[in-house]
């Protein structure tokens, strides 16, 4: 069980790398740690708590989207 620590962690690492060859480990680590507490989320009913949580989540998933873009050179196709 993910805890919302983790996926905090993992996203934090993924964007402070500056190390171009880990991005992408670093990007795969924060996509797992958020997909698996997401999981964890959608069991049961959600606290406020929760729902605060999963909207932090939406936004560390764009910035992971912002990343793969600037520092992978992924193409833009949100345009």
């Amino acid at each position: 069980m993910a805890t919302p620590c983790s996926w905090t962690a993992a996203y934090e690492r993924a964007s402070n790398e500056t190390d171009v060859t880990q991005v992408h480990v670093r990007v795969l680590e924060a996509e797992d740690a958020l997909m698996e507490r997401s999981l964890d989320l959608s069991q049961g009913d959600r606290s406020l708590d929760d729902i605060a949580e999963l909207e932090a989540m939406r936004v560390a998933t764009n910035g992971l989207l912002k990343i793969k873009v600037e520092k992978l050179g992924w193409p833009d196709l949100r345009r």
